[in-house]
């Protein structure tokens, strides 16, 4: 069989994220002519050649695009203005000139590929005097919901004949306010595992609010080209590998104008992201178009479909599963849910697919939901003494004439900033329990004034390594120290501040829970986080080791909650998160939310940052928990951009772009250290541009 490399060329136009591929361009004096173009087969490189149009024949520029693209990826290259490659004319005529592009694929031996591609044309003409420009109208094209991609992987039963075969379901959808223009319907995978085996489906004109029935379309398998004596088989192991290397297709919707040719708009053809995943499509990737929303604030614009693909480029089939949020809202394009893989494997049964509605025992972002409740029920008096609503049954030390004891010092606003003098991560070796925190608050501190010794966080593979039995513990410097317990201590202070008399541990412990149910959750229309896991444990995913064949179950964790032991899924999160973006004043007021973030200046209540370092805003916090068997999860929960603000003061707040992940296992693919946080933050960032 003869190799074949089908290409295609388009002229590129703009830069960055004003970039647009044009099959025609208008020119007058000289100019560079950017070009880019695909290969659906290897290649090792491509001629183009510049002909005048109706005269195929009479070459006027040529030469070499260098290496040629991997296939079903692009490449650009550049025709010069100038030199021995340029074409177009140091002075144009006044009567147009109209040039053909095209370039012709070819192997090591420079032996041609297949067909050339089609042709973009150049017109060069001279400009004359100013004239009202008529562009013509732009083509209009819906959105494209993807109703469900199912893919059927096999062998046909009595035979050695082996299959690949995809059926994708899409509809056409007309968010707009005017009617769409007919269009014929493909789907490509930039991927290049699947190819449409069926003709492009024609799709009429939409009026405004209008639905188009159900387009299905089939796809098959892009085997490798076949060897001498090579068995199907062989070429499907290959095919097989190159979808596990790339994690599944990564389809687009090729839209293509399909009324007279006298009568193209401009843009004729668009494309759209669809499908970018490894198997079938979940219940929550069907039934809504691909966000194209671009969301800004004074500064920088965030493209959140480039937020999702950049998270499961980074760690799609490279963790067991993950869920994620990021937008402004809970529905329609400015809200983008995702999740991938597993959130129990069959060593932790049942198997269950992770969703964005599945809960997950979130670690240290725990945190932000306790310094929430303590905004909301302290309010006015965090910066009150915090000694007098711990249990009363507790026996602090006196002050003597020579020492001074920190406890008694200690407001609750240091607790919740992490500028308490705390310097032992955990109370006790057991954590956060009642029993650990009460003999480290009621123990003698010999030397308050010792020298600043902050441990830092413990390593999430060995939890408890770090120091217990700090000679001094707790000290009078205030220099901010990252613990767990400052966030125990507020399961027990947070029920004696809003009246509660019990020293119960259990009874502090739901009142607690009950306290952020209240104050964090129900506000947002939120019902179910908890301390303790559902009863149903399909319902919430567990840490792994990757690939997943050992994992754990932290179960119920009320009686230790506070610093970590919540149960929330992204969803849930998310609404939390879109609250406190919007300023809609459900958990916190504006001078709330600004107060936390900003008071005091050396560290945000709840949160660990208020910036990513680059100059741009980031509230986040993260989480990392592990268990003795090795399993991880890792979490992160921010707000990129926009700021926060009390009107009162200074200005009012600017929303940014909220973000959730949640990782239910390690990431050996990744660089050391690599968790939700890093990936979270990558992908926010590559998706950020100065706005316009």
């Amino acid at each position: 069989m003869t190799a074949f490399a089908a290409a295609t060329l388009k002229i590129v136009e703009g830069s960055h994220e004003f970039q647009t591929f044009e099959t025609a361009v208008t020119v007058d004096v000289p100019q560079p002519l950017f070009l880019r173009w695909t290969t659906d087969q290897p290649a090792a490189g491509g001629t183009w050649k510049v002909t005048v149009a109706g005269a195929p024949g009479q070459i006027v520029a040529q030469g070499e695009s260098g290496p040629a693209p991997v296939a079903g990826h692009f490449l650009d290259f550049t025709i010069p203005a100038s030199g021995p490659q340029a074409f177009l004319k140091t002075t144009p005529t006044a009567s147009p000139v109209v040039y053909d592009v095209a370039i012709s694929p070819h192997d090591a031996s420079g032996d041609p590929l297949g067909a050339t591609s089609p042709v973009v044309t150049v017109t060069q003409v001279k400009s004359g005097p100013p004239v009202p420009i008529h562009f013509g109208r732009s083509a209009v094209f819906p959105d494209i919901a993807l109703v469900h991609y199912a893919e059927s992987i096999g062998q046909v039963p009595n035979t050695q004949i082996l299959f690949a075969n995809a059926t994708i379901t899409v509809r056409a959808v007309n968010n707009g306010k005017g009617k769409t223009d007919p269009f014929r319907l493909s789907i490509s995978d930039s991927n290049v595992l699947m190819r449409q085996t069926d003709n492009a489906a024609s799709v009429g004109v939409l009026g405004p609010g209008q639905v188009s029935p159900p387009i299905t379309l089939h796809l098959t398998a892009m085997l490798p080209p076949p060897k001498s004596q090579t068995p199907q088989f062989v070429q499907m192991g290959e095919w097989k590998q190159r979808y596990r290397d790339d994690c599944g297709v990564d389809l687009r919707a090729q839209m293509d104008w399909s009324g007279p040719v006298a009568q193209a708009p401009i843009g004729d053809h668009a494309e759209a992201y669809l499908y970018q995943g490894f198997g079938d499509s979940k219940p929550w990737q069907d039934g809504r178009p691909v966000s194209n929303a671009v969301l800004c604030d004074d500064k920088t614009c965030m493209n959140l479909n480039k937020v999702a693909r950049s998270i499961h480029s980074q760690i799609g089939c490279k963790v067991v599963g993950y869920a994620f949020y990021v937008g402004d809202r809970e529905s329609g394009p400015r809200g983008v849910f995702g999740a991938f893989g597993k959130a129990r494997t069959s060593v932790r049964p049942p198997e269950t697919d992770f969703s964005p509605d599945t809960e997950m025992q979130i670690a240290s972002t725990s945190k932000v939901l306790t310094g929430l409740t303590a905004m909301r029920v302290m309010n006015g008096k965090l910066d009150s003494l915090a000694y007098p609503f711990l249990p009363s049954n507790w026996s602090l030390p006196k002050d003597t004439p020579k020492v001074t004891q920190p406890v008694r010092s200690i407001t609750l606003r240091e607790f919740v900033s992490q500028t308490s003098g705390l310097q032992q991560y955990y109370a006790a070796a057991s954590g956060q329990d009642f029993a650990g925190l009460q003999a480290f608050f009621t123990q003698s501190i010999s030397n308050p004034g010792a020298p600043y010794f902050c441990p830092g966080p413990p390593s999430a593979s060995t939890p408890g390594n770090t120091t217990i039995n700090l000679p001094n513990p707790i000290i009078t410097n205030k220099t901010p120290c990252y613990t767990d317990t400052n966030f125990g201590i507020m399961r027990l202070l947070l029920p004696r501040f809003n009246g509660e008399t019990s020293n119960d541990p259990m009874t502090l412990a739901n009142d607690y829970v009950a306290l952020v149910q209240a104050n964090v959750f129900a506000p947002v229309g939120v019902q179910g986080p908890s301390c303790a896991p559902p009863a149903n444990p399909s319902a919430y995913a567990v840490p792994h080791v990757f690939p997943g064949d050992v994992a754990d179950d932290w179960g119920p964790l009320t009686a230790s909650c506070g610093d970590w032991g919540w149960y929330v899924s992204v969803r849930d999160y998310a609404k939390v998160l879109i609250s406190l973006n919007s300023a809609d004043h459900r958990i916190l007021t504006d001078c709330q939310f600004n107060d936390m973030e900003t008071n005091p200046a050396s560290h945000p209540v709840g949160w660990d940052i208020v910036s990513d370092g680059a100059g741009h805003r980031w509230l986040e916090k993260n989480g990392a928990d592990g268990t003795g068997n090795g399993s991880l999860q890792t979490t992160s929960v921010g707000i990129f951009g926009g700021h926060s603000g009390c009107p009162t003061k200074f200005t009012s707040p600017m929303p940014g772009v909220a973000a959730v992940l949640f990782v239910n296992s390690d990431m050996p693919g990744l660089p050391a250290n690599s968790g939700a946080w890093s990936v979270l933050l990558t992908a926010l960032q590559s998706a950020a541009s100065p706005k316009p």
